[in-house]
């Protein structure tokens, strides 16, 4: 039988959200300056339900990272790694699991930018995350599909190459929009103020 984690990174993993501070880690300071007032307008608009999450996702990403160089955010992802903060009680949990016999995959609306290299240094099996689109070495500012979040979580996880019937399957998550995805498993962990509750009930 397959022994598989399916665990959301920010929120969960992390302390805190990694996506709207890598829009400002990983641009150029006229960039920052040039798309703060849409940033700050459309989230405005997002809160009050004007424009969807994943609305927000594609305007945000594009705004701070079209044109950026694949070779400058591979060197910038070196230096971001060390400025998350990781809740260790998760953390210790993840890795009792995987002593366990559980392969780790995370299965993220943050995107593969810079994912895919947080994925592979912190030792975990796998990656389901939002997909991004690159060109001649720089990236569009596109998605590629939808972002990665609530009902797509577990749409995405089921196409994979991890999921499996029959499998037995631990998942973990800190938000709403993970909630379809702990209701994969029959045990799940919801992390409240980095604190890992087994089976927490689910608003």
């Amino acid at each position: 039988m397959n022994k598989i984690v399916f665990s959301d990174f920010d929120g969960t993993i992390t302390s805190k959200d990694s996506y709207i501070r890598s829009l400002f880690f990983y641009s150029s300071i006229f960039k920052i300056i040039h798309s703060l007032p849409g940033l700050v307008f459309n989230l405005i608009k997002f809160f009050l339900r004007k424009i969807s999450r994943n609305d927000m996702k594609e305007y945000s990403y594009g705004k701070f990272f079209s044109g950026v160089s694949r070779f400058s955010i591979n060197e910038k992802n070196k230096l971001y790694i060390k400025k998350i903060k990781f809740n260790d009680k998760v953390v210790k949990l993840l890795k009792k699991l995987k002593s366990d016999g559980f392969k780790i995959i995370l299965v993220t609306a943050s995107p593969d930018t810079y994912m895919g290299y947080f994925a592979k240094e912190l030792g975990y099996d796998g990656l389901i995350c939002t997909r991004v689109e690159e060109k001649d070495g720089k990236l569009t500012g596109k998605l590629f599909g939808m972002n990665c979040n609530n009902e797509e979580k577990v749409k995405r996880i089921k196409e994979s190459e991890y999921y499996s019937d029959g499998s037995e399957i631990v998942t973990l998550g800190n938000s709403k929009g993970d909630h379809a995805m702990l209701r994969l498993s029959d045990e799940y962990y919801y992390v409240i103020n980095g604190e890992p509750v087994k089976n927490a009930k689910l608003n």
